[in-house]
């Protein structure tokens, strides 16, 4: 496991694509709050996990897992825009509260809610694409 460092005073779009060698390596996320955060190691032999930090995840803008995965590792995630998990994405929740304030979108990826909690907290939301009945059924929401 390795720990990603960034400055402190960087703000703004970040993505995080892997190391692309060796075996599947668990990378820690800085504790910091991104803008936007997008995961997307597209290596066809070891697709790295990129696991949340225990001060938990803070996204002011869209949280895009494209191709790799993020595994929140029980702690807690804020995004502000959007959740967009893609065809090649997936998402480990575990236990964790996500608190959410703009649309979820699955475009095919693989989510495992776990026992987690997912607080939509904004004021016009949408959940849409595909596997919609299964999210209902992962966050016991239909």
């Amino acid at each position: 496991s390795e720990t990603i460092t960034v400055p402190a005073d960087t703000a703004g779009e970040f993505e995080f694509v892997g190391d692309g060698t060796g075996s599947q390596t668990i990378h820690t996320l800085p504790a910091m709050t991104f803008f936007d955060l997008t995961i997307n190691d597209a290596s066809a032999s070891n697709s790295d996990i990129f696991a949340v930090p225990g001060a938990g995840l803070d996204v002011d803008g869209s949280l895009i897992v494209t191709d790799g995965a993020l595994d929140t590792t029980d702690n807690a995630a804020d995004v502000e825009t959007a959740i967009s998990l893609g065809a090649s994405g997936s998402i480990d929740l575990g236990a964790s509260s996500v608190n959410l304030a703009g649309n979820w979108i699955n475009a095919g990826g693989t989510l495992d809610a776990g026992t987690s909690t997912l607080n939509l907290d904004g004021t016009t939301q949408s959940i849409n694409g595909d596997n919609l009945l299964q999210l209902c059924e992962d966050f016991s929401c239909c």
